[in-house]
């Protein structure tokens, strides 16, 4: 498994380098992305993809700080990728061509990996900060910390 980028580093953020978000209450910062790339020597069936992490207390989204959380994105899943499925809530989901929200408790079922030849899932990773956020007294620093695990 490789990252084509191992971090996402943003610098400084202020207010005036995140935007609105049409999630009400969330300043964006700029979108990232990412390429996650699964290579098995021999073909080899039914392996499970995690993402785990810390989550938002009031919800499944990866934290971002404390007042923040980061949107991952598995985009255009069904052109590339047919032979994985989502299981979310314990039930098994086919893929489709809108972009998918990666939550913290999904799972991706891979049926199968073929040998030498690489799987590749472009990831689309969006931090979010609280609106409420921006009145601190000194800098902090923010930080998500995202583990990929082949099962």
């Amino acid at each position: 498994m490789r990252l084509s980028q191992g971090s996402l580093d943003y610098g400084r953020i202020t207010r005036d380098n995140t935007s609105s978000s049409s999630d009400r209450g969330w300043r964006t910062l700029p979108e990232r992305n990412v390429s996650l790339t699964l290579l098995c020597e021999e073909t080899t069936r039914d392996r499970v993809l995690k993402l785990s992490g810390t989550t938002v207390s009031s919800e499944p989204h990866f934290a971002f700080g404390d007042n923040g959380r980061t949107k991952i994105e598995l985009v255009n899943p069904s052109q590339a990728y047919s032979a994985i499925e989502l299981e979310r809530s314990h039930q098994l989901f086919s893929l489709t061509n809108r972009p998918l929200e990666l939550l913290a408790e999904d799972r991706l079922h891979i049926t199968e990996l073929k040998g030498g030849e690489p799987l590749m899932l472009q990831l689309k990773v969006t931090p979010q900060i609280n609106e409420n956020a921006w009145s601190v007294a000194t800098a902090s620093e923010l930080n998500t910390a995202i583990t990929a695990t082949l099962e």
